[in-house]
């Protein structure tokens, strides 16, 4: 945000990517990401991502509604069927087990959680490759904020002592 803020949309750029690398599913970079991108003409890149955050908020609502109503198989389906769609699938096929839990006779929702789990190993990403945007962009392409002060602040007055830390012994 800061890089944001002082209008340095390709340093925003690298920071917000590098923060979805990081956290892939984390939906307010992957926002910012999407706003600095179309600042910078790069509308494709931007349009998806923007996307993806809007269904990264949805998958929030979903699942505040599972909260709010628990024994709603539809609900839980709903949350399952965004993080599969988001590539989630670790995920997905945890929330498909659970709809098999709240309803035994569920049976695409055991099919769904069974052909999930195949599609699994150990090194599966928390967010498939082909399901993750970010990894289109050449974060490299883009430079890193200069941290710089701001020497037109006004700096406090720190000359009477008032504004000063002190420690005592008191051992």
């Amino acid at each position: 945000m800061w890089a944001k803020l002082r209008a340095d949309h390709e340093a925003a750029a690298r920071c917000f990517g590098e923060a979805l690398n990081l956290d892939p599913v984390h939906h307010r970079a992957m926002y910012q990401l999407s706003i600095v991108l179309a600042s910078l003409g790069e509308d494709a890149l931007a349009s998806e991502l923007s996307s993806r955050a809007g269904l990264l908020d949805e998958l929030a609502r979903a699942v505040d509604d599972v909260y709010d109503v628990p024994n709603s198989v539809q609900n839980w389906t709903r949350a399952a069927e965004l993080l599969e769609s988001l590539g989630r699938l670790h995920e997905a096929a945890a929330w498909y087990q659970s709809v098999v839990g709240v309803d035994r006779d569920d049976l695409p929702a055991r099919a769904k959680a069974r052909e999930l789990r195949a599609r699994l190993t150990p090194d599966s990403p928390i967010v498939l490759a082909e399901s993750n945007p970010v990894l289109d962009l050449s974060l490299e392409n883009y430079p890193l904020p200069l941290f710089t002060p701001d020497l037109s602040s006004p700096r406090p007055d720190l000359s009477r002592g008032a504004n000063v830390i002190r420690f005592s012994d008191v051992a």
